[in-house]
């Protein structure tokens, strides 16, 4: 099951503002599922 968060994360990287990539790192740091984490960090590595 694909976690809401990722989902979430994958939509607000596409819009790719500084503002939601704050938003997104911010979330990445305070994230413990590690394979969430993960997929949050591919979306900066794009």
């Amino acid at each position: 099951m694909v976690s809401m968060c990722y989902v979430a994360a994958v939509s607000l990287g596409g819009i790719a503002t500084k503002e939601i990539n704050t938003i997104l790192y911010q979330a990445m740091m305070q994230e413990s599922d590690r394979v969430v984490k993960e997929r949050i960090q591919m979306i900066f590595n794009v």
